[in-house]
């Protein structure tokens, strides 16, 4: 195999990892919208904590060198074969492995917006994982039955069961949805909902008290609340 080959294989090996990590993080997360650059930059800093991973790892588990690779000679055969010992020899079941979970846990930190919570606890910065407010509602509030208004002045009474995730693109659907008429009269829609697409102009959300908050409300109170 030409000496160009192999190298270009192990900075393969070397720099993939970062963008796995990156691919699963995206896949569990709802991230900043980023540039090619910024992508290849995180990537670049996943793969050197990758890499930082591993070798520790190896230094205070060395039997785990046996299963995860990084120690494995290669020796000069067909070319499939020294790719895959060369890939042995890199760690590569390792890095792999590193991947993985480091993109499970960052994923799972960044959905729940556990970075930014910690940072806003230690009064360190005010903002948030995203940039869209519409998002951040979304995913911030949650088990609340919604009133939506309408630019024609129509409104819609539903279950916020899915809503977009792109900056700048507010779509959502209503299940369980009914149409408040003019003259406050509801009429239920037939089917498992309404989809309220950005064509439609929604200008107006309201959040509505969970039943739980509601009932007991009622309770202490002895009537209902008033809309």
């Amino acid at each position: 195999m030409p000496t160009w080959s192999l190298e270009a294989f192990r900075l393969m090996v070397l720099v993939i990892p970062g963008f796995i990590v990156l691919w699963i993080r995206d896949a569990l997360a709802l991230g900043r919208t980023s540039t090619l650059l910024e992508k290849t930059i995180s990537a670049l800093i996943c793969t050197f904590i990758n890499w930082g991973l591993f070798s520790m790892l190896l230094r205070l588990f060395p039997p785990l060198s046996l299963l995860l690779g990084g120690k494995v000679q290669v020796q000069p055969t067909y070319v499939a074969s020294q790719l895959w010992l060369e890939f042995q020899a890199q760690g590569g079941f390792g890095l792999l492995l590193i991947s993985v979970v480091l993109g499970i846990f960052w994923g799972f930190v960044q959905s729940k917006e556990l970075d930014y919570k910690l940072v806003r606890l230690l009064r360190l910065s005010y903002r948030t994982g995203h940039t869209d407010a519409w998002l951040q509602t979304f995913t911030s509030v949650r088990g609340n039955w919604l009133f939506v208004h309408l630019k024609d002045g129509s409104r819609y009474l539903g279950w916020p069961k899915y809503y977009s995730d792109q900056p700048g693109v507010h779509e959502i659907f209503l299940s369980d949805a009914s149409r408040i008429e003019y003259d406050e009269s509801i009429t239920n829609i037939e089917g498992p909902g309404i989809l309220l697409t950005a064509e439609s102009g929604i200008t107006l959300v309201e959040f509505l008290n969970p039943p739980e908050e509601v009932e007991s409300s009622e309770e202490q109170t002895g009537e209902p609340e008033e809309d």
